[in-house]
Protein backbone atom coordinates (compact mmCIF):
# COMPACT_ATOMS: atom_id res chain seq x y z
CA UNK A 1 0.00 0.00 0.00
CA UNK A 2 2.83 2.42 0.82
CA UNK A 3 4.33 1.95 -2.68
CA UNK A 4 0.97 2.81 -4.22
CA UNK A 5 0.69 6.00 -2.14
CA UNK A 6 4.26 7.00 -3.03
CA UNK A 7 3.51 6.49 -6.75
CA UNK A 8 0.43 8.71 -6.51
CA UNK A 9 2.39 11.36 -4.61
CA UNK A 10 5.24 11.24 -7.15
CA UNK A 11 2.84 11.70 -10.06
CA UNK A 12 1.07 14.54 -8.22
CA UNK A 13 4.33 16.34 -7.54
CA UNK A 14 5.42 15.91 -11.14
CA UNK A 15 2.16 17.63 -12.09
CA UNK A 16 2.91 20.44 -9.64
CA UNK A 17 6.30 21.01 -11.19
CA UNK A 18 4.69 21.15 -14.66
CA UNK A 19 2.33 23.83 -13.33
CA UNK A 20 5.15 25.69 -11.61
CA UNK A 21 7.68 25.34 -14.44
CA UNK A 22 6.20 26.43 -17.74
CA UNK A 23 8.08 24.75 -20.58
CA UNK A 24 9.84 27.16 -22.87
CA UNK A 25 10.00 30.05 -20.40
CA UNK A 26 13.53 29.67 -19.07
CA UNK A 27 16.34 32.04 -18.33
CA UNK A 28 19.95 31.49 -19.39
CA UNK A 29 20.64 29.51 -16.17
CA UNK A 30 17.91 26.96 -16.95
CA UNK A 31 15.44 28.18 -14.31
CA UNK A 32 11.83 28.03 -15.49
CA UNK A 33 9.12 30.55 -14.70
CA UNK A 34 5.68 29.50 -13.51
CA UNK A 35 2.87 30.28 -11.08
CA UNK A 36 1.23 29.44 -7.76
CA UNK A 37 -1.90 30.67 -6.02
CA UNK A 38 -1.42 32.89 -2.97
CA UNK A 39 -4.16 34.68 -1.05
CA UNK A 40 -6.61 34.56 -3.95
CA UNK A 41 -4.12 35.76 -6.58
CA UNK A 42 -1.67 34.15 -8.99
CA UNK A 43 1.97 34.83 -8.16
CA UNK A 44 4.98 34.23 -10.37
CA UNK A 45 7.72 31.77 -9.44
CA UNK A 46 11.17 30.68 -10.50
CA UNK A 47 11.32 26.89 -10.60
CA UNK A 48 14.89 25.94 -9.86
CA UNK A 49 15.97 22.32 -10.18
CA UNK A 50 16.68 22.11 -6.45
CA UNK A 51 15.34 19.34 -4.25
CA UNK A 52 15.77 19.56 -0.48
CA UNK A 53 14.11 16.51 1.09
CA UNK A 54 12.88 17.09 4.63
CA UNK A 55 14.17 20.67 4.81
CA UNK A 56 11.15 22.67 3.67
CA UNK A 57 9.98 25.60 5.76
CA UNK A 58 7.16 27.41 3.91
CA UNK A 59 3.95 25.37 3.56
CA UNK A 60 2.68 24.58 0.07
CA UNK A 61 -0.47 22.58 -0.61
CA UNK A 62 -0.49 20.34 -3.69
CA UNK A 63 -3.94 19.11 -4.68
CA UNK A 64 -3.71 15.57 -5.99
CA UNK A 65 -7.16 15.49 -7.57
CA UNK A 66 -8.15 19.14 -8.00
CA UNK A 67 -9.87 20.84 -10.89
CA UNK A 68 -8.16 21.55 -14.18
CA UNK A 69 -6.16 24.74 -13.71
CA UNK A 70 -5.50 24.09 -10.02
CA UNK A 71 -2.05 25.35 -9.08
CA UNK A 72 -0.13 24.70 -5.90
CA UNK A 73 -1.35 26.92 -3.07
CA UNK A 74 1.20 28.69 -0.91
CA UNK A 75 0.72 30.07 2.59
CA UNK A 76 3.32 32.85 2.23
CA UNK A 77 4.93 35.15 -0.35
CA UNK A 78 7.56 37.90 -0.42
CA UNK A 79 6.69 40.66 2.00
CA UNK A 80 5.31 38.26 4.63
CA UNK A 81 7.42 38.21 7.79
CA UNK A 82 7.57 34.40 7.76
CA UNK A 83 8.51 33.91 4.08
CA UNK A 84 11.77 31.95 3.71
CA UNK A 85 12.48 32.34 0.01
CA UNK A 86 10.26 29.53 -1.27
CA UNK A 87 11.81 26.60 0.59
CA UNK A 88 8.62 24.57 0.27
CA UNK A 89 7.38 22.08 2.84
CA UNK A 90 5.07 19.91 0.74
CA UNK A 91 1.64 18.75 1.86
CA UNK A 92 -0.48 16.75 -0.57
CA UNK A 93 -4.20 17.25 -0.06
CA UNK A 94 -6.80 15.00 -1.66
CA UNK A 95 -10.54 15.39 -2.08
CA UNK A 96 -12.43 12.76 -0.11
CA UNK A 97 -15.32 12.99 -2.58
CA UNK A 98 -14.85 11.88 -6.19
CA UNK A 99 -15.78 15.29 -7.61
CA UNK A 100 -13.61 18.24 -6.56
CA UNK A 101 -15.72 21.39 -6.38
CA UNK A 102 -13.81 24.64 -5.87
CA UNK A 103 -10.62 25.90 -7.45
CA UNK A 104 -8.55 26.75 -4.37
CA UNK A 105 -6.70 30.06 -4.62
CA UNK A 106 -5.72 30.62 -0.99
CA UNK A 107 -4.42 28.65 1.97
CA UNK A 108 -7.49 29.78 3.95
CA UNK A 109 -9.76 28.00 1.45
CA UNK A 110 -7.69 24.80 1.60
CA UNK A 111 -7.56 24.90 5.41
CA UNK A 112 -11.33 25.49 5.69
CA UNK A 113 -11.98 22.40 3.55
CA UNK A 114 -9.49 20.42 5.64
CA UNK A 115 -11.29 21.51 8.82
CA UNK A 116 -14.64 20.53 7.27
CA UNK A 117 -13.32 17.04 6.51
CA UNK A 118 -13.63 17.48 2.74
CA UNK A 119 -9.91 16.85 2.20
CA UNK A 120 -7.27 14.52 3.57
CA UNK A 121 -3.70 15.70 4.03
CA UNK A 122 -0.32 13.99 3.89
CA UNK A 123 3.08 15.53 4.64
CA UNK A 124 5.63 14.43 1.98
CA UNK A 125 9.08 15.54 3.22
CA UNK A 126 10.97 13.81 0.38
CA UNK A 127 9.20 16.17 -2.05
CA UNK A 128 10.40 19.43 -0.41
CA UNK A 129 11.94 21.79 -2.96
CA UNK A 130 13.09 25.35 -3.62
CA UNK A 131 11.01 27.60 -5.88
CA UNK A 132 11.20 31.32 -5.05
CA UNK A 133 8.11 33.48 -5.53
CA UNK A 134 8.86 36.48 -7.72
CA UNK A 135 6.20 38.87 -6.50
CA UNK A 136 3.39 39.27 -4.03
CA UNK A 137 0.12 40.55 -5.52
CA UNK A 138 -0.67 44.20 -4.92
CA UNK A 139 -3.72 45.15 -2.96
Amino acid sequence: MKKWIRLIVSLTLAGLMVNVAWAGKKNDKGAAFGALFYDGETVGTVATPTSMPGRGVDVIYVLSNGQEGQLGVTTVAPGDANYHGGKWKVYVVTWEDETPVPLFKSAAEVEASLDAGDLSIMRVPEADFVCPVLRKPKG
